[in-house]
């Protein structure tokens, strides 16, 4: 029997030596492992276990070095996604506006094409005033009987309400169409008790007396005196007959109660006021300023409840939908901004849309009685109609050359009525496009239709024919 171990082994030790012999020992940094015949380093186990303590370091740092890698990449992802975003936002606003405007242009074109039957309509209307008046009753009108449409409004005539001795800037009904009122530029807000026949009542706060002249002119029967300055908008509270706003350029909005004939309430906005808007449910009130400001103002309590700041943005018109869940701009960068109302957060509201449409400055809007469309008249004398629930452009109006500064809605959503710097006032049919009728007048300022009566109220501008300057109502029918 020769050994126990491998032959091969450094170490051997015969089986047959005598007890207690001496035999040489190997060198323990020659030993070898019996299993995997692993040459052990100088320094033997205590060695190993630092280089294995060194591999298991460089490890964890190596893995340390993934992870920052992994988090820094992933960081780099998430930004160039974010940055991928705001582009295709960008090319998706562009090409927004790149079809809106190839739409203008189609209808440019396309009513271009239509002006021989503008031009027809047209000459309906004129034609018709030498035509005795047939009494033509107002209808629900459509594209198949638009010369009637022509000659009902042929047959209409304009009664004058007498007051303003300076230039007006602006005209409103109240909410049920029992009273008209009128601002101008000299600081003083004046209102008849409307009659749809053409009569105004007496008003116990003044001493006027109405008036049926031979000129069908009506006297005002109360002013409301308290701005230093002239008055650029009014706004009547849509859940009380008696109670309107005005916006100075003195720097206020006045609450007015009309049936004292007394200001109930008075908000500075510390910059001259442009225009002023209530909300559909009566609590609040925004006004616009001159120097690009918009103030929201709480009703109950009567104060400013927050000043926004719009840099950059010249603000010509603000406006709510008729739901009171939006709050919507004009500016002079040819669009409208839309901020969600949010009456119960910090900051109130949330901008969500801009629309893009026009190539110069916005100067009136307007909703249609159903809430679903609004009007916008702009610098480049195009009136456009947007799909509110969409937020796209749906129709254009076009027949002035002039920029557009008023726009209306019929009571039935039938018509609109946009009024320019000429001296023109189009009345257009909404559903063909067409326009139906022309009221010669002065340069007007501000326009609006009566709530329930296809009666149409405007404030004309000063001209040498006219004294007395007043607000006028078109459309009474014999």
């Amino acid at each position: 029997m020769g050994s126990r171990l491998n032959p091969s082994s450094n170490m051997y030790i015969p089986m047959n030596g005598p007890r207690g012999g001496y035999y040489g020992m190997p060198s323990m940094g020659q030993l070898q492992h019996p299993l995997f015949n692993y040459q052990f380093p100088p320094g033997g186990f205590q060695h190993l276990q630092q280089q294995q303590q060194q591999q298991q370091q460089q490890q964890q740092q190596q893995q340390q070095q993934q992870q920052q890698q992994t988090q820094v990449q992933q960081l780099h992802n998430q930004l160039h996604q974010q940055h991928n975003q705001q582009i295709q936002q960008q090319a998706q606003a562009t090409q927004q506006h790149l079809q809106t405007q190839q739409y203008l242009q189609s209808q440019i074109h396309q009513q271009s094409q239509q002006s021989q039957l503008s031009n027809n309509l047209n000459s309906n209307s004129k034609e018709s005033t030498n035509i005795p008046k047939t009494n033509t009753q107002y209808t629900n009108f459509d594209s198949k009987n638009l010369d009637l449409a022509s000659r009902y409004f042929s047959e209409c005539s304009t009664k004058d309400f007498i007051g303003n001795k300076k230039k007006s800037t602006s005209v409103a009904w109240n909410a049920n169409g029992t009273k008209i009122a009128s601002s101008g530029s000299d600081g003083i807000v004046r209102v008849w008790n409307f009659d749809p026949l053409g009569n105004s009542n007496n008003n116990n706060n003044s001493n006027n007396t109405s008036s049926n002249s031979k000129n069908n002119n009506i006297k005002e029967t109360i002013e409301l005196k308290g701005h230093d300055g002239s008055i650029e908008k009014i706004s009547w509270s849509p859940k009380n007959n008696d109670l309107l706003a005005s916006a100075g350029t003195d720097k206020v909005i006045k609450i007015w109660d009309v049936k004292i004939g007394k200001c109930i309430g008075t908000v500075s906005t510390n910059s001259e006021n442009i225009d002023v808007r209530w909300s559909p449910d009566g609590q609040f009130i925004v006004a616009c300023t001159r120097d690009d400001h918009l103030a929201l103002i709480d009703l109950p309590t009567i104060k400013t409840l927050k000043i926004y700041k719009f840099n950059g943005e010249e603000l010509n018109q603000v406006g709510w939908d008729n739901n009171g869940d939006l709050i919507l701009m004009a500016n002079s960068m040819g669009n409208i901004e839309a901020y969600k109302f949010l009456p119960k957060s910090t900051t109130h509201v949330k901008h969500l849309k801009t629309l893009y449409g026009h190539t110069a400055s916005i100067y009136c809007m307007e909703f249609d009685p159903t809430g679903k469309y609004l009007a916008a008249g702009s610098a480049d004398s195009i009136v456009s109609l947007w799909d509110i629930e969409d937020m796209m452009c749906v129709k254009t109006f076009i027949k002035s050359t002039f920029p557009c500064r008023s726009v209306s809605f019929s009571f039935d959503g039938q018509f609109i009525a946009a009024s320019s710097f000429e001296s023109t006032i189009e009345i257009f049919h909404i559903e063909s496009s067409q326009p139906i009728h022309t009221i010669e007048c002065s340069g007007v300022s501000s326009l609006m239709w009566h709530p329930t009566l296809p009666l149409l109220a405007y404030a004309p501008e000063i001209n040498e024919n006219n004294k007395d300057p007043s607000i006028r109502v078109f459309g009474y029918h014999s």
